[in-house]
């Protein structure tokens, strides 16, 4: 490969080499399990920066990674001896109160989002963890408390600008039938989205986070307990459960230190005299709720110090359909046998506005089921690799003869098992992503397989 000062002169950002100061520091992702070493990271500052590497990697014919604000936890951020495109200063957030949208730039997360929309007493639906980036997050999905009352990050864009492969940018909207479908949740990365436009709803000055904790014992019980609720709750209502242990710490309600739980969590956006959330903190078998009225930015951010930056993540997911006895006392078995203190094993309702976003706007692949189950392998250690990573697999292949079939490509595993997701999709929905990628990517820069 040719010298990269050509690229570094036409950018406004920072091109970053192997044996450059700040490269080991610039290429290090959340997930302390991804160690990729790329030739070239191009942190860009605007769109003409994210134009001048795009061109640099097709004039010296090298794979492409985009990587936006967050987590990634399967590490397509990086690329092997290829170029990243690094959207992490591209951060701002500028609302249309009238119109009730909001611009994001590409390297933006939640709290970035979150924190600005807030203002104007709006918001978008996007996850539970405020350090998540929200391109990745919503190109392939966007799941989080409020999908059932406002559909899913993907579904509220509304417009997006796009590099593509040729360098051209272009501003695709609603009118760009099938590209946006394809944008909305769809598996492919098509081009580098350097800024969305997002669709705003209103929310009430305080939503009520739901963090409750129950003994581990009475799992498959209060995961029965969570289905039921779930089908007839109101919108307003996200809600998952989760197997964890919870430390000896003083910090926390004296009930569950150094406990083994599990925990329903979620929020209720609706009006304080909403009984369903007395239905669960007043549960009988409640050990402790650590929930509360609050801000939706505060809401959001609950769980970060959680997922710290540079801990070891693995994570797998599947759709179910339907949640019997067989499903939940394999959920039970595993989630008091996990392999670690950070390890979760989690249940989430779907259904309500993510259903009712049609297929035919969307690529997203799980919108029509009603649960999906998040196999969370988190730990510190690295000798602990194989066995955390171990039975998260055992977990999917448990639950596999139960699935609907795919996966939520936010959570695929790794980058050959997210590939091997693709491969599997439906044909007439595999055709129909190709035939926009072979039309909007015709030199395969972003997708070459």
């Amino acid at each position: 490969m040719k010298t990269t000062a050509s690229l570094d002169e036409a950018m406004t950002g920072r091109v970053f080499t192997p044996g450059d100061e700040d490269y080991d520091r610039v290429r290090r992702v959340w997930n302390g399990t991804i160690d990729i070493t790329p030739a070239v990271i191009a942190r860009c500052r605007d769109t003409e920066d994210v134009v001048r590497a795009v061109e640099f990697a097709l004039d010296h014919n090298l794979d492409v990674s985009i990587r936006g604000g967050g987590h990634n936890v399967a590490g397509t951020a990086l690329v092997e001896d290829g170029l990243v495109i690094d959207l992490t200063e591209m951060r701002e957030v500028e609302i249309d109160a009238d119109r009730r949208v909001a611009r994001v730039q590409g390297g933006a997360t939640l709290a970035d989002v979150d924190g600005a929309t807030f203002e104007y007493g709006l918001v978008t639906p996007s996850g539970f963890i405020s350090d998540t980036g929200i391109a990745g997050l919503a190109l392939k999905g966007g799941m989080g408390h409020t999908m059932r009352r406002f559909g899913l990050t993907c579904d509220n864009i509304v417009a997006v600008r796009l590099v593509t492969s040729d360098g051209e940018v272009r501003r695709v909207t609603e009118d760009d039938t099938d590209l946006m479908w394809a944008l909305r949740g769809g598996p492919l990365d098509l081009g580098v989205v350097t800024e969305f436009e997002f669709r705003l709803h209103p929310i009430e000055s305080e939503v009520r986070l739901i963090l409750s904790a129950f003994p581990a014992e009475e799992g498959v019980e209060m995961n029965r307990f969570l289905t039921e609720l779930m089908d007839d709750a109101p919108r307003e209502l996200g809600l998952v459960s989760f197997y964890a242990s919870f430390p000896d710490d003083d910090d926390l309600p004296r009930e569950i230190r150094d406990r083994e739980a599990i925990v329903l969590f979620g929020m209720y956006s609706g009006d304080r005299d909403g009984e369903v959330v007395a239905s669960i903190v007043e549960h009988p078998h409640s050990l402790a709720d650590m929930g509360g009225w609050m801000s939706y930015p505060e809401a959001q951010s609950v769980l970060d110090e959680e997922y710290p930056d540079g801990m070891r993540y693995y994570w797998k997911s599947l759709y179910l359909d339907d949640v019997d006895d067989e499903v939940l006392q394999i959920i039970d078995r595993y989630g008091r046998d996990r392999p670690s203190p950070e390890t979760t094993l989690d249940l989430w309702t779907m259904g309500g506005a993510v259903e009712d976003f049609g297929a035919d706007k969307s690529a997203f692949a799980g919108r029509n089921a009603s649960y999906m189950v998040a196999i969370e392998a988190n730990w510190v250690d690295a000798d602990d690799d194989e066995g955390c990573i171990r039975w998260a697999r055992e977990v999917f292949d448990a639950l596999r003869p139960y699935s609907r079939g795919g996966i939520y490509m936010n959570f695929p595993g790794s980058r050959e098992e997210r590939n091997d997701a693709i491969d599997q999709l439906d044909d007439p929905v595999l055709e129909r992503l190709r035939t926009v990628r072979d039309g909007i990517d015709p030199h395969r820069l972003f997708t070459p397989a």
